[in-house]
């Protein structure tokens, strides 16, 4: 069977259907195709799962800006997450990681919230104060670092993020962080 017989086929095939394509309905067709193909790759971009189940060390403070819109968000840095992540849904969940008395890392779940990410420039350093400094990492927990952290060794780069939320979230997420 050589490709004229294919062709014969197909098109006793769609005279079969009662169709009757014109070039007209094939160019809609193949427009059609690419506009569906682009949308796919659009949600593709968005739902990926480009920060699904990854971890983030976080310096979390109350929002700054006073605007009503930024009650169900969370402000990420740029370097966290990408720009076209902004304005997009998501989960995110609290952890906090510490030493027990064994000297093992152990993380506990916090809590959990629905928040629209605002990804915006970085936050200067003097809005919250780091704790990274007082503490040295083991070699285990540095590779566990590097894990979360690509990019770690890179000169400047701080081992945490400021993150900013709700203040009322905020304030529940350190009374659960205390308690």
């Amino acid at each position: 069977m050589d490709i004229d017989d294919l062709w014969l086929k197909v098109g006793q095939f769609v005279s079969w259907l009662g169709i009757n394509p014109t070039e007209q309905d094939a160019i809609k067709a193949g427009l059609l195709i690419v506009f569906a193909l682009i949308t796919l790759m659009i949600l593709g971009d968005i739902y990926r799962g480009e920060i699904q189940n990854t971890l983030h060390r976080v310096r979390l403070i109350p929002n700054p800006a006073k605007d009503a819109t930024y009650r169900g968000s969370i402000q990420l840095s740029k370097r966290m997450v990408a720009s076209t992540l902004d304005g997009v849904f998501t989960n995110v969940i609290f952890y906090y990681r510490y030493r027990d008395h064994r000297g093992r890392i152990r993380t506990k779940r916090l809590t959990h919230d629905r928040a629209k990410l605002r990804v915006r420039a970085t936050f200067p350093e003097k809005i919250a104060i780091g704790r990274e400094k007082d503490h040295i990492y083991s070699d285990d927990e540095r590779i566990d670092l590097a894990k979360e952290l690509p990019d770690i060794e890179i000169a400047g780069r701080p081992t945490s993020e400021i993150v900013a939320m709700a203040r009322s979230k905020v304030d529940y997420i350190e009374a659960q962080w205390e308690a």
